[in-house]
């Protein structure tokens, strides 16, 4: 699947597969947006109609890097990772990114080494 931005810059996304879900539904009390959203190697973006329950329960509203983005003739908010690291290292947090809301709900899940190392603790 691609994405397009505004001005036509295109982002490469794929859907969950099944056993991916089945992960998030194992290991999180997952939301609709969580199950609906689509990853790219450098982010995730969630269909804009899911937004406000995303940024709501997973901390999105605190990251930089929100982009709306066209994809199938439907209308997504993309974050990339790259954005949402800078600015948590921006916010001089005392934890690393992967402690942060957004991880924990969108990426960590789907993280098996990173899931393995917080089951262990």
């Amino acid at each position: 699947m691609i994405g397009k931005d505004i001005e036509g810059k295109e982002y490469e996304l794929y859907e969950l597969t099944d056993e991916e879900k089945t992960k998030l539904k194992e290991r999180m009390d997952c939301r609709g947006a969580q199950l609906s959203m689509l990853t790219m190697c450098d982010g995730i973006a969630i269909p804009s109609n899911k937004v406000g329950s995303a940024k709501y329960y997973g901390g999105l509203e605190y990251d930089d890097g929100e982009e709306q983005i066209i994809v199938d003739g439907e209308r997504y908010t993309m974050w990339e990772y790259y954005k949402m690291e800078e600015a948590h290292d921006y916010d001089s947090s005392d934890f690393d990114f992967k402690e942060s809301n957004v991880w924990r709900f969108y990426l960590g899940p789907l993280d098996d080494a990173w899931w393995k190392v917080m089951s262990d603790e």
